[in-house]
């Protein structure tokens, strides 16, 4: 009976200490463990804020030196010795072509007064001459003779917007201003594509703390903690943030131990749907700009893996417990049986560990290889739109002789009006008059296909008539071909054709393989472009529509490298060597192929052969 009841106090011993020991073991490792989780999302915010700080201060630092570049053009300083009305036209062509071709939101000129005499969008609705801008910080610090800096909400186009100011001197005294505004809003679209819901959010806050950038849509113009009246007060006279009530974000904050950077808190955020978020808060600041940039990583994921992982050490530890008991009461009879079981239990356990990290490398791979194909995406887009821009930069000397000779037209025709009124001879004042609308049409006409070119597609493919495209196409390069003299051939035997594509893209393949055709009958005696249309196995279901572009060039060179990227027999300001790569790039989208060869005849031969498309109603066929 004493053995007995020894052996009972011996296990009821071995199980209240493993019970406790177990207890213990669980407290630290699940402090442990929530440390640790802690601790990674602080390093990854930390890298994620640094990457995203660089590329603020790149977008910033790329039209920092713009308005004190365009202070220095001769346009800005001879209307700074002396104002006139033909200077502001000069100077609000230039501004519209300045921020066409850096991507700036907008350009403007201010006087002493803070009054806007010039600006790129003069001729919009929106325009901000007239307008004035003297209770502008910026206007402020640039009439002092320093280059000033300014984020706020526009009060006329009420777009967000970082504003670079800098001084025009003229003896020894600041008589304009000019500011260039870069727009804010796409980098916040390209954070709201990036991150999803369970993704870390970023945010831009003002030294006020206002967020006035951010990926969360609910969460901007709102502050991360209360507003005094002075700040208030202050906000509304420079008019930051226009007319928008800045209200307080709600949310708590909690702070980490003293292992934890002081940049790093924990934020809870309610969510619309009532439910509540946290939130590993992290930020960095940008001393240049005055701003901190924060990121929020979801804490949901870190506490879900920290309880599994105190299930998992809970349910070995019980295990363990109870094996040791078992082994205490059979050690004599199951030794061998215990010793298979562990190294089993050890081999399982090995395996389950392997199996999961194979598992969560697997999940990341597939993440990076998606978001590397997304950003291959959106990379090609933006190569084949600044191609396109490339072209409509090399047909600027056409685009300037199609509108020259109108507005020549243009001034006699006003000129002779004008005489015309002083003898009041009406009927020829209005003959003239009517020339010059026709001449404004024209110019209207020119630009607008102009305009089509230049703009970005959708990427959705749809039905296009290819005869049509060769005819815009050429109406495009019109003025080079006539001005090269060049003999121009299209033969087609068929009078409409449609594929399945981009009807923009497929315009720009055609102006690019033309463009390259006529610089390369610069230098021949006999210049002539011809181009084929014609479709091949036309009674069978797979019908192919055939464009062949031909000139009496002196041919390919190297037929085997014409299509690799940055291959170019050009000069470096005629071309890369990216045009014919990103064209037959298009072509394979469309499943078609783009090819080249040297004709026996002489001159070199582009071939585009696309799939037909049968498909085109009739309504598309009268809308084409």
């Amino acid at each position: 009976m004493k053995s007995t009841l020894n052996k009972s106090q011996q296990r009821l011993v071995v199980i209240v200490l493993g019970s406790l020991a177990m207890l213990m073991t669980l407290l630290w490792f699940a402090q442990h463990t929530r440390d640790s989780a802690y601790n990674t999302l602080q390093q990854q915010a930390q890298n994620e804020l640094a990457r995203y700080r660089i590329t603020l201060q790149g977008i910033l630092a790329k039209y920092e030196s713009l308005p004190q570049l365009l202070a220095s053009h001769p346009l800005l300083q001879t209307y700074a010795a002396q104002p006139s009305n033909q200077s502001i036209d000069h100077i609000n062509n230039l501004f519209a072509t300045t921020a066409t071709l850096t991507g700036a939101a907008n350009i403007y000129l201010l006087d002493s007064s803070g009054l806007t005499v010039s600006a790129n969008n003069w001729n919009q609705p929106t325009s901000f001459i007239g307008r004035n801008f003297n209770y502008r910080p910026y206007f402020l610090q640039a009439l002092q003779g320093k280059s000033g800096r300014y984020y706020a909400i526009g009060t006329t186009s009420k777009q967000r917007g970082y504003y670079f100011s800098y001084p025009i001197r003229h003896n020894q005294q600041t008589v304009a201003v000019i500011v260039v505004k870069v727009s804010l809003s796409n980098i916040e679209s390209r954070w709201e594509t990036a991150w999803e819901r369970n993704q870390p959010q970023l945010v831009v806050a003002d030294p006020d703390g206002i967020i006035f950038i951010s990926s969360r849509a609910q969460w901007r113009f709102k502050s991360l903690q209360p507003l005094s009246m002075s700040q208030l007060r202050r906000l509304r006279q420079t008019k930051r943030y226009g007319d928008k009530p800045i209200m307080t974000l709600t949310l708590t904050t909690k702070p980490l131990s003293a292992t934890f950077s002081p940049a790093t808190t924990i934020f809870t955020i309610p969510e619309p749907d009532g439910t509540e978020r946290q939130y590993l808060a992290s930020h960095l600041d940008m001393p240049e700009a005055g701003w901190r940039v924060y990121i929020l990583l979801d804490l949901a994921s870190a506490h879900r893996d920290s309880w599994f992982t105190l299930i998992l050490i809970a349910t070995l530890l019980t295990l363990g417990l109870l094996v040791i008991l078992f082994i205490t009461e059979k050690i004599n009879n199951v030794r061998q049986l215990r010793e298979a079981r562990d190294l089993l239990e050890t081999r399982v356990m090995a395996r389950t560990v392997d199996l999961t990290a194979s598992n969560e490398r697997l999940l990341e791979e597939i993440e990076e290889r998606e978001k590397t194909a997304a950003e291959l995406k959106q990379t090609q887009d933006e190569l084949i739109q600044a191609a396109k821009l490339a072209l409509l930069g090399q047909m600027s000397a056409g685009i300037n002789h199609e509108l020259n000779q109108p507005l020549t037209a243009i001034q006699a025709y006003a000129d002779n009006a004008g005489k015309f009124l002083t003898k009041n001879r009406q009927a020829e004042a209005e003959d003239n008059l009517s020339q010059i609308s026709l001449l404004c049409k024209k110019m209207a006409n020119i630009i607008a296909q102009f305009k089509v070119f230049s703009r970005k597609t959708s990427g959705t493919f749809l039905p296009v008539e290819v005869i049509s495209c060769i005819a815009d196409s050429l109406r495009l390069l019109d003025s080079q071909i006539k001005r090269n003299q060049i003999q121009l051939m299209v033969n087609a035997t068929i009078k409409e054709a449609f594929i399945l594509g981009d009807a923009v893209r497929l315009e720009q393949v055609f102006v690019n393989l033309l463009s390259n055709a006529i610089q390369e009958l610069n230098e021949s005696t006999k210049k002539a472009i011809t181009i084929n249309v014609e479709i091949s196995n036309i009674e069978t279901s797979n019908d192919k529509l055939i464009i062949q572009f031909r000139d009496s060039g002196p041919g390919i060179t190297n037929v085997k490298k014409i299509f690799e990227p940055f291959y170019t027999t050009k000069e470096i300001s005629l071309g890369l060597g990216l045009g014919l790569t990103i064209s037959k790039r298009i072509i394979e989208s469309f499943n078609g192929q783009l090819t080249a060869a040297n004709h026996p005849a002489g001159g070199a031969v582009f071939s585009v052969e696309l799939p037909l498309y049968k498909g085109a109603s009739k309504n598309e066929k009268e809308n084409k």
